[in-house]
């Protein structure tokens, strides 16, 4: 099974990684971004995510504090929940969007 990393249009956001594997999931793969606006991506595939059994991913918005702490967001423009089924395609497209969000104000 391969992962985000070894899709070639992933590459204009390996700087962003934050952390990737696959011990999240028995059997699957995670990797998280953060840009440079404090939001980030975290992005699954294994059991028990939506798509899984598919093939596809699930994505969650996610916001960094000062200390580097993170958790989900519900509160952008673009979603109100995680997002399941995603394409390699689709979770591109959601990283570039994230990326674009103007900076929470605290």
């Amino acid at each position: 099974m391969d992962d985000l990393t070894t899709y070639n249009a992933f590459e204009p956001f390996r700087r962003y990684v934050e952390n990737s594997g696959s011990r999240f999931f028995t059997g699957g793969h995670f990797i998280r971004f953060r840009f440079d606006n404090d939001y980030g991506a975290s992005i699954i595939r294994g059991p028990g995510s939506y798509g899984y059994e598919d093939g596809l991913f699930e994505l969650a918005v996610i916001h960094f504090d000062a200390g580097g702490n993170f958790g989900l967001v519900y509160d952008t423009p673009l979603t109100e929940d995680v997002i399941g089924n995603l394409t390699k395609a689709e979770v591109v497209d959601y990283l570039h969007k994230i990326m674009l969000l103007p900076p929470r104000s605290e």
